[in-house]
């Protein structure tokens, strides 16, 4: 009796056991819980199972796989954001423009608007947009240009290049008016003794002045006058006095045949001199005569000359050009003495050259 108790309890107990395994198993062999991972899957990894297009619960909606929440796509160019208004400032309230002056050729007008409101004023330029027409040339004693028939404004305004002039055809008629003068010792002639109350800045000096010639330029006469650019030397002037034209603005010198006395550093420091003629006859360069021209680059000398005094050419730095009239044999004779060219720049000697030829 024992025994089959005994067996029936146990046949029991595995009746139970056998329902509670059968409960907790899945319905198929395939699901697997929700919140379970299979054994070996990497997180996030598509289900082979899933359909095409459902959705995936772990991702959120909306965003494409692998893409970073919030980021922008590249293709497509960033959203301009336009500027906000001030709201304090207010606008203008702009009226009609109105031209204050027309443009001409060479000039820009101006023209003007008002804010109904506030009053304030703009003004803005108006560009020009023609080019000067012009007729004959017009010139004085210094310089030539034209007149635009346009506007009437001149143009194109230059100083000649010599006499006559290459561009205008202008030449030296007339002497410049209100230099000084005084006579010389033999009181048989007259010497300039400076600029006076003349404006020229291209100075022509009379052959003659209240009946008598003209035959010399007195000592310092034009030191330090910048504004000489040229002086033009009529023949029968003799004398240069020393110092006469040192450290003034003259870009060029002519000295005629009758020069027979240069005064020593004559044309001293002229740093704007780059040419610088003298004439047959001549037969003395002075002491010191061109010396610390430094932009002075070519000069022209005559057959006649004999000696070159010391530092005549000292500190020429730009000199590359010396064009002598006489051939190399009558260049050699001439006398140059010591430190005539010193610290001079290294300069090429034209032997036979002919002015204007």
């Amino acid at each position: 009796m024992k025994r089959k108790t005994l067996i029936a309890l146990i046949a029991l107990l595995a009746a139970l056991c056998l329902g509670c395994v059968t409960a907790c198993a899945p319905q198929n062999g395939n699901d697997v819980p929700p919140s379970a991972e299979t054994p070996g899957e990497t997180p996030g990894e598509d289900d082979p199972n899933k359909t095409p297009g459902e959705d995936d619960p772990t991702e959120p909606p909306g965003e494409t796989p692998g893409e970073t929440p919030g980021e922008d796509d590249p293709t497509e160019p960033p959203e301009e954001e336009e500027p906000e208004e001030d709201p304090s400032v207010p606008k203008h309230n702009w009226g009609e423009w109105k031209t204050l002056s027309e443009p001409t050729c060479g000039r820009s007008g101006t023209k003007t608007r008002q804010c109904r409101d506030c009053g304030e004023v703009e003004t803005v330029p108006i560009l020009a947009t023609l080019d000067h027409v012009g007729g004959e040339w017009q010139s004085d004693a210094s310089s030539h240009w034209k007149v635009c028939t346009k506007c009437g404004a001149p143009f194109w305004i230059d100083p000649h290049d010599g006499y006559p002039c290459s561009v205008c055809g202008y030449d030296v008629t007339e002497a410049s008016v209100g230099l000084s003068f005084e006579e010389n010792e033999t009181q048989d002639g007259y010497l300039v003794s400076g600029r006076g109350e003349c404006g020229d800045s291209i100075i022509v000096i009379p052959a003659e002045h209240e009946d008598k010639p003209v035959v010399g330029i007195t000592d310092g006469a034009f030191t330090v006058d910048k504004n000489l650019k040229q002086i033009i030397i009529p023949e029968g002037v003799k004398t240069i006095g020393n110092g006469a034209f040192g450290m003034s603005g003259l870009t060029e010198i002519e000295l005629p045949s009758t020069i027979t006395s240069i005064g020593s550093d004559a044309f001293f420091d002229c740093t704007s001199l780059q040419r610088v003629v003298l004439s047959e006859g001549i037969e003395t360069v002075s002491e010191g005569c061109f010396s610390g021209c430094s932009n002075l680059s070519e000069v022209v000398l005559p057959a006649s000359l004999k000696t070159v005094k010391a530092r005549a050419f000292e500190y020429c730095t730009s000199l590359t050009d010396i064009r002598f009239a006489g051939d190399s044999t009558q260049w050699g004779n001439v006398t140059k003495e010591e430190t005539w060219n010193k610290d001079a720049g290294e300069c090429t000697v034209t032997y036979s050259y002919k002015e204007n030829a």
